[in-house]
């Protein structure tokens, strides 16, 4: 059996607080980023938050033909549906609309 090293004996627990306070920094930085992307005016979401826990409804839909999503969206629109998402979907003839 190959083995790069051998008779390796590291005393893990002497490190502890070091490593601690390593896991903490990553955490915290991890969250104020999020904040921080959630709080700018213009920014992107934070997370990605999904149908189930945003409220609302899926509908996909396949075509023969494939629309544009602006014709899709105009047709919502004029159906009292305000300000959908529309996805295309990865075969050619479907879409993903939420609300």
């Amino acid at each position: 059996m190959f083995q790069l090293f051998q008779n390796v004996n590291l005393d893990w627990l002497k490190y502890r607080k070091v490593f601690i306070i390593l896991s903490t920094t990553i955490m915290l930085a991890g969250l104020g980023s999020a904040l921080a992307r959630h709080a700018v005016p213009g920014g992107t979401e934070a997370f990605n938050l999904g149908i189930d826990f945003k409220g609302g409804t899926v509908v996909t839909a396949e075509f023969k033909q494939r629309p544009s999503a602006e014709e899709i969206r105009d047709q919502l629109h004029a159906n009292g549906i305000s300000d959908p998402i529309i996805q295309p979907l990865t075969d050619r003839c479907s879409y993903a609309c939420r609300r």
